[in-house]
C-alpha cells in the first residue's frame, strides 16, 4: 500500500472535526447518492471472520413518523413516562434522514461481541465520511425495550440488535449542514441494506 504523507494530515483533520451536531434543518434533504457513498465507506470497516455484520435501514419522509410511533409504542409498553413517550413520537421528524444501524448476532457470545465492535467501526467510518462531506450527524441508542420493534421495522433478521445487549448499535441521524467511489481491484464489498423507506 502506497500512501502520501499528507494523507495522515487529512485523516487527522476529519477525525478532529467530527462532532455530534444537534443543529438540524429538517427540510434540507440528504440525497440518495450521498447516503450510498457513506454506506459504502461504512462497509470498509474491519470485521472478524468476514461476517460483515452491519445492517442499515434508510428512513426518510413519512416513515420517520412511523419509526417514532414504533419506538413510542415500545416505550409505552415498558412503562416509560408519558412525556418521554410523546417526545419519541416526533423525535425522528427533526432530521430529514435516519439510518437505523443493527449488528447481526453471532454463533457464540464472543462472535456477537466482535460483530458489535465491527458495526461500531462501520458507523465511525460513516460518521467520518459525513464530516468530510459537510453533513452533520449524531448517533443515538435505541431506547430500552424498543430493540426488537425497531429491528422488525427496519426489516433486520431476528438476530440483529440495535440498542439492547448483547450487541449495541443505534440510529444515526443525518442532516445537511452545508452545502466517485471505486472498489479497489480484487476487493469484495459486502453491504447489507435491508430497506429504504421514502
Amino acid at each position: 500500500m502506497t500512501t502520501d504523507p499528507r494523507d495522515f494530515d487529512a485523516v487527522a483533520r476529519v477525525i478532529a472535526a467530527r462532532r455530534t451536531s444537534m443543529v438540524v434543518d429538517p427540510d434540507r434533504d440528504v440525497d440518495d447518492e450521498l447516503i450510498d457513498e457513506l454506506l459504502r465507506l461504512a462497509a470498509w470497516a474491519p470485521c472478524h471472520k468476514r461476517t460483515w455484520p452491519w445492517r442499515f435501514c434508510v428512513v426518510r419522509g413519512e416513515a420517520r413518523a412511523a419509526l417514532g410511533a414504533t419506538v413510542a409504542g415500545a416505550m409505552q409498553r415498558v412503562g416509560d413516562p408519558e412525556a418521554k413517550v410523546d417526545k419519541a413520537r416526533t423525535k425522528y421528524l427533526r432530521t430529514p434522514v435516519v439510518l437505523i444501524v443493527g449488528s447481526a448476532g453471532g454463533d457464540t457470545p464472543n462472535r456477537t461481541a466482535e460483530n458489535r465492535d465491527a458495526t461500531a467501526a462501520a458507523v465511525q467510518n460513516l460518521l467520518l465520511g459525513a464530516t468530510a462531506r459537510g453533513v452533520a450527524t449524531y448517533w443515538g441508542s435505541c431506547p430500552t425495550g424498543a430493540n426488537d420493534d425497531v429491528a422488525r421495522f427496519a426489516g433486520f433478521d431476528h438476530l440483529s440488535r440495535l440498542g439492547a445487549d448483547p450487541a449495541r448499535a443505534g440510529q444515526v441521524h443525518t442532516m445537511n449542514a452545508g452545502a466517485g467511489w471505486a472498489l479497489r481491484p480484487g476487493a469484495t464489498l459486502c453491504l447489507h441494506l435491508s430497506a429504504r423507506y421514502p
